[in-house]
């Protein structure tokens, strides 16, 4: 299902001809921890890296911290996201004090770190 994590129990390795896979596969090397169908995928369907996508820690209007740092020095605030994010993402957040509109890189623990 779309947006929903991938478990080991939910894949099979099988042998197929690579000539007839056009978008790519996902081999047993390839790591799906943390991915998610970003698309509907047809049981025994071959896995393409276009069906995945990373699983978003952060939705849009919600809460979160923004993180700015520069040496040992952090400064933090609260903002609204203006889109679903996963870490490593760039994201659009309202800084909630000063409604300004500022952009950052997701976190691992969800917060939004900012340049000073």
């Amino acid at each position: 299902e779309v947006g929903l994590a991938l478990a080991a129990a939910d894949l099979r390795s099988e042998r197929r001809d690579t000539a007839t896979l056009a978008q790519g596969y996902v081999d047993e090397q390839t790591p799906v921890a943390g991915l998610v169908l970003s698309r509907p995928l047809a049981a025994g369907a071959a896995l393409t890296p276009t069906a995945l996508a990373k699983a978003a820690v952060i939705r849009r209007g919600e809460a979160v911290t923004l993180v700015g740092r520069s040496g040992s020095f952090e400064v933090r605030a609260q903002g609204k996201a203006m889109a679903d994010a996963a870490p490593g993402d760039r994201l659009a957040v309202e800084n909630t004090s000063s409604r300004r509109l500022v952009h950052g890189r997701v976190l691992v623990d969800g917060s939004v770190e900012v340049p000073l």
